[in-house]
């Protein structure tokens, strides 16, 4: 089995219309399939995998949800107060905010290397080999891993819906001179589009041929399967308003169920290591991409000086 794919159908609350994710320069993704299809990504793999992460964290308490107590990552303060983790960044290790660490600088960065570099992952930041990493400080070259969790959602048969709506001003109704719509002043109309479709799905995919070639023990690999399990349930069970039109409800599907008793056993397992806790601060700055740039343009330098060398030779016979 090189892949595990869970789907689940997803359908508007209330509603058939939704809001589909939108990127700027080119607002929502639609796309027709070859036969025709018309089609609209409503979550994007980037923002699927934030949300999957997010149901790992409380954020009331800044501490991970009590299901995942013992799960290691990388916990970082600044002048005595929490900053941030390896869990809530967008870059995980890679993170400019847990790279300029003191555990960074002084432990990961000297122990690492492109052998070693999975398995100081899942000493360090378990999540990381799930969503994927990239770290290319410090090291020759680039170590990085694909997302072992992949997910996004998407609307099968989609057509827009256009509405509208107007900004009301009671006080000054018709703008005079000084007072435009640009600074908050008068009726200010706009259009809406919305969409609707036959069928929405969420589709998650776990690589079982990445999990099996870093090389773990299969209590490790039944624990990292057991988390991916849990986050793709607690998600799916989490409000779904993935934005203030596109509030959604899961219909159906062969989705796993949050399992206690699995997730419990999955966080002994990894949680043999610690909970890694920091400081943040500029002294810890990883200049290793810098010192890289430099030896580049030495180089360059000295190839050039060398070809100009010949050039003159040549030259002067």
């Amino acid at each position: 089995m090189s892949n595990i794919v869970y789907k689940a159908t997803l359908a508007p609350i209330g509603t058939d219309r939704f809001q589909p994710t939108g990127f700027p320069d080119l607002g929502p993704a639609l796309y027709r399939t070859p036969n025709g299809t018309h089609k609209c990504l409503v979550e994007s793999e980037q923002s699927v995998a934030n949300r999957l992460e997010k149901v790992c964290w409380d954020s009331t308490t800044n501490e991970v949800v009590d299901s995942l107590k013992g799960l290691p990552y990388v916990r970082v303060f600044k002048d005595g107060e929490y900053l941030t983790s390896s869990l809530t960044e967008a870059l995980r290790m890679d993170s400019v905010y847990v790279r300029w660490t003191k555990f960074m600088s002084e432990v990961f960065f000297k122990q690492v290397t492109r052998k070693n570099y999975i398995q100081s992952l899942l000493q360090y930041d378990p999540n990381s080999l799930i969503h994927g990493c990239w770290l290319s400080s410090h090291l020759s070259g680039v170590c990085r891993t694909p997302r072992l969790l992949s997910g996004f959602v998407e609307a099968t048969g989609v057509l827009e819906a256009l509405s509208g709506g107007v900004k009301i001003d009671h006080i000054n109704p018709s703008t005079e001179e000084g007072k435009k719509s640009d600074s908050g002043f008068g009726m200010v109309p706009h259009n809406r589009s919305d969409f609707v479709a036959e069928k929405i799905e969420a589709v998650f995919k776990i690589d079982m041929s990445l999990l099996k070639s870093f090389g773990f023990e299969q209590d490790v690999q039944d624990a990292l399967l057991a988390l991916c399990d849990w986050k793709i349930a607690s998600f799916l069970d989490s409000s779904l308003r993935l934005r203030s039109r596109c509030d959604l409800e899961v219909v159906s599907g062969n989705t796993p169920k949050i399992d206690d008793d699995k997730i419990r056993s999955a966080m002994k397992v990894l949680g043999r290591f610690p909970v890694t806790v920091t400081e943040y601060g500029d002294q810890y700055k990883d200049t290793s991409k810098e010192e890289r740039k430099k030896e580049e343009e030495a180089k360059k330098a000295a190839k050039k000086a060398e070809k100009e060398a010949k050039a003159a030779k040549k030259t002067s016979k």
